[in-house]
C-alpha cells in the first residue's frame, strides 16, 4: 500500500493491493478483508465509495465507504470510522428517520479485525 496525502485526522489515502484508492489505512484493510471474503465466497462482491443520495428537503448525498452483497443477493452499506464527527453522527440519523438501506458501521479492534458500532436496517440480512 502507498501511502499519499494527509487529512485532518492524520488518514492517509492509499491504494489497497486490490487497485482501489481508500481514504486510510483501517479503510484499505476493511477493503482486502471484504476481498478475502469475496474469494472464499461469504460475500457475492462489493463496490468501493458507493453515494447515496439522502433526499432531506435538499438533496444531500452521503459518501459511504463499501457497498457488500451477501451470496443471497442480499446488500447493506458499510462505514469505516476511525472518529465520529458531528456530521457522520447527523447522516446517521438522518439514515435511520429515512429507512434508506441496511448499514452498518465498523472501527478496528485489532489487525484485520473489526467490530460493528451501528446497525441499522439489518434484521434478516446474513452479513459475514
Amino acid at each position: 500500500m502507498v501511502p499519499k496525502s494527509r487529512n485532518k485526522f492524520n488518514a492517509r489515502s492509499v491504494v489497497g493491493r486490490d487497485g482501489e484508492r481508500y481514504d486510510s489505512l483501517v479503510e484499505a484493510e476493511y477493503g482486502e478483508l471484504l476481498g478475502l471474503q469475496q474469494r472464499a465466497g461469504d460475500i457475492r462482491g462489493y463496490i468501493v465509495h458507493p453515494v447515496v443520495d439522502m433526499m432531506i428537503g435538499v438533496n444531500h448525498k452521503w459518501r459511504l465507504d463499501f457497498k457488500v452483497w451477501n451470496p443471497y443477493g442480499d446488500s447493506w452499506y458499510v462505514d469505516v470510522k476511525g472518529v465520529e464527527t458531528p456530521r457522520f453522527r447527523q447522516n446517521l440519523r438522518w439514515w435511520k428517520q429515512l429507512e434508506i438501506a441496511p448499514l452498518i458501521v465498523v472501527k478496528r479492534v485489532a489487525l484485520m479485525r473489526f467490530e460493528i458500532t451501528h446497525a441499522v436496517g439489518v434484521d434478516g440480512i446474513n452479513i459475514p
